[in-house]
Formats: C-alpha cells, sequence, structure tokens
C-alpha cells in the first residue's frame, strides 16, 4: 500500500494494494490476487472531489451535496440536501426522494409510492424498522391505499454493524458481512463479488448503522462526514484535533486512528 501526499495535507493521492479474495468458503487456503489502483483529487479545502472517476460536489459548508458514480447520467446522481443544523433532510436521485425527519423517521417518495420507515429504538440503540408502504394512485381509506406494512429486526456485531435481518416470525431475510474497515463482503460466501447486489437492501443502515450510498460503492454517510470504506479513510478533513498527544490525531482523514475495531470495542464497554 503507498500513499502519496500533497503540501503536508496527507492526502490520498494514489492508492495501491494487493487484495486477497477468498475462492469459496470452503477453500480458504485458496487466494486469487488482484491489483486496485485508486485516484483521487482533492479542493483547496482538503474535500475529496474525485474517486476513481466518481465525482463529488459540496456546499459552502463542506457537506457533500452532489455524487455521481463514474459514467452515470445526471438523473443518476445523488443529490444531498440540509438544514440550518447540517443535518440532512432530503436525499433525491432521479424521481426517488428519501426525507429524513430527525434520525428515527424516513420517508421514500418515488411515482405513486410511498414508503414510510420508522426505526424502532430500545436502550438508546437502533434494533429495527416499521415500514408502511402506500400508494398514493388510490385516494386515502380507499382500498389498495396501504400496500403493505412489516416489521424488521436487526442484529449487530459489536461494532453495531447490521450482519443479519430477521422479520417478525424470526426467519432470515438479509445477512451481511464486513471488512475491518467497513467494506461490505459478499453476501453469497461462494462467489468473489463484493457487492450491495447480493443483498435484498432490507435497509439502507449498514456499517456501524450508518447510511450506506448504495449508489456509489464503498461510500457510508455519518452526518458530519462521508466515509470511504473502500480505503478506510473520510472523504474530507476533520476540523477538530480530538487529543493533541495521539499522533494519529493529526492524521485529519483516518477513521478511529486507524483501528476501528479495537477502539470501538473499548469504547463500548466504557458504556456498559
Amino acid at each position: 500500500m503507498t500513499y502519496e501526499t500533497e503540501q503536508n495535507k496527507n492526502h490520498l493521492h494514489d492508492y495501491l494494494v494487493l487484495l486477497q479474495t477468498l475462492q469459496s468458503i470452503q477453500q480458504y487456503q485458496n487466494f486469487c490476487y488482484q491489483l486496485y489502483l485508486f485516484f483521487s483529487n482533492y479542493d483547496s479545502t482538503g474535500n475529496m472531489t474525485s474517486r476513481n472517476g466518481d465525482s463529488i460536489t459540496y456546499n459552502p459548508l463542506n457537506l457533500p451535496a452532489t455524487m455521481r458514480k463514474s459514467g452515470a447520467s445526471s438523473n443518476q446522481s445523488v443529490h444531498f440536501f440540509y438544514g440550518a443544523g447540517k443535518q440532512r433532510y432530503l436525499k433525491r436521485v432521479g424521481s426517488k426522494k428519501t426525507y429524513y425527519v430527525g434520525k428515527h423517521y424516513e420517508e421514500q417518495v418515488e411515482g405513486y409510492s410511498r414508503k414510510q420507515i420508522a426505526y424502532i429504538m430500545l436502550g438508546g440503540k437502533t434494533i429495527g424498522t416499521h415500514t408502511e408502504v402506500k400508494s398514493t394512485y388510490y385516494a386515502p381509506n380507499h382500498e389498495g391505499y396501504n400496500v403493505a406494512s412489516y416489521n424488521r429486526y436487526f442484529h449487530t456485531d459489536n461494532l453495531g454493524s447490521i450482519t443479519s435481518i430477521t422479520n417478525d416470525s424470526g426467519t432470515v431475510v438479509e445477512r451481511r458481512s464486513y471488512e475491518p474497515f467497513g467494506k461490505i463482503r459478499a453476501m453469497d460466501y461462494g462467489t468473489n463479488n463484493n457487492s450491495l447486489t447480493n443483498t435484498t437492501i432490507e435497509t439502507t443502515r449498514a456499517f456501524t448503522g450508518h447510511e450506506q450510498i448504495a449508489e456509489l460503492s464503498g461510500l457510508v454517510h455519518m452526518n458530519a462526514r462521508v466515509y470511504d470504506s473502500d480505503i478506510g479513510r473520510f472523504l474530507s478533513a476533520d476540523t477538530l484535533i480530538q487529543d493533541p498527544h495521539d499522533s494519529q490525531s493529526y492524521n485529519r482523514y483516518s477513521y478511529l486512528s486507524d483501528v476501528p475495531t479495537i477502539i470501538q470495542i473499548q469504547f463500548l464497554l466504557l458504556l456498559y
């Protein structure tokens, strides 16, 4: 792995790593190797503006405003809108809109479909969702207006990442697995496909319970900043030095001092 710094900003300019991928879960002794080259550019503020062809723009508060995957058309761009308190209130991709009301309620609107998602909380933690799907093609109280209503329950690892989702009867409807820095592994362990397409996308929440930006592989919106699980770094620089006595605090793009599993575990232990 090689990093190239630029003007003392510790920018990730070129990223080169030799990946190891399991041929299958049964044949763990066999590996296939591939070369992964990552290119990125930054603006004068220190925000990543491109990642392997994907383009990213920011608003005056240095919050990501528009993201477009390489080769995607303009109507496939991801747009985020923020309120006065820097909280997201809208995500728009083409004709699909997601409205956020605080951290515990979302409403997804596309065409005549309206999906209302309420996050179920217990002990300060999100343990699932209650979803109601409605069709606005019908008048309220008309037959067919309420299309579906269901619950989903989250099962997490020690970091708070969702590893499986069950329905009301306890049947597992989705499984997930993560690399140490949050990249989603293949759901089918007999493949080499590290993609969200292996899931049914029961929820947008994923690594540490934050929202996965499914339109651009590897990106996780952590509210204040967007994290790239492909490279284990944030897209923008931290404005605060958490611990002046820790040299990693001066790495403005690192995630949890580059030891996410240990620090998160210690933090969780302090809660009990």
